[in-house]
């Protein structure tokens, strides 16, 4: 078990003004209640913005890098969170990362390095590239400020 503190009000707080309130549905479907929430709404396509958003938004103070690796998702809310505060993003993706998401990472203005031929071999040349330029990592999944987000 990790030991992290994962506060996520403070994160509900830090973010309120930077996401979008994606719309809540309640439905039945085969006699289940279930709740939909329509993150693909979210800015970048979803939910992962939320996370990223709240890693930026928790960097010290002077923070001026990040580096991430992805699949898409992740490096897409990174770039675009990045962007949003004035920070420059690097993102990590495997040769196997559609051209799309390649491309609108760029948009979102980041540096693409395109490393590998699957996802662990960017995530492994990420933390090296952050390692080499002190910036700072930011995981897709087991970071405690993207969990919280």
């Amino acid at each position: 078990m990790t030991d992290w503190n994962i506060d996520v009000e403070a994160a509900r707080r830090r973010i309120k003004d930077k996401v979008r309130k994606t719309p809540i549905f309640d439905v039945n479907i085969d006699g289940r209640d279930v709740v939909l929430k329509l993150e693909q709404l979210q800015v970048g396509g979803s939910f992962k913005y939320r996370g990223a958003t709240n890693a930026i938004a928790s960097l010290p103070h002077g923070t001026e890098h990040v580096i991430a690796s992805s699949g898409g998702n992740h490096g897409m809310a990174v770039a675009l969170a990045a962007a949003s505060s004035g920070v420059e993003a690097m993102v990590v993706v495997p040769r196997s990362t559609p051209d799309s998401k390649v491309e609108r990472i760029r948009a979102a203005k980041a540096e693409v390095i395109i490393h590998g031929s699957e996802y662990a071999d960017a995530q492994q040349r990420a933390h090296l590239l952050a390692s080499e330029t002190g910036a700072h990592f930011i995981h897709p999944f087991a970071d405690p400020d993207v969990v919280a987000g």
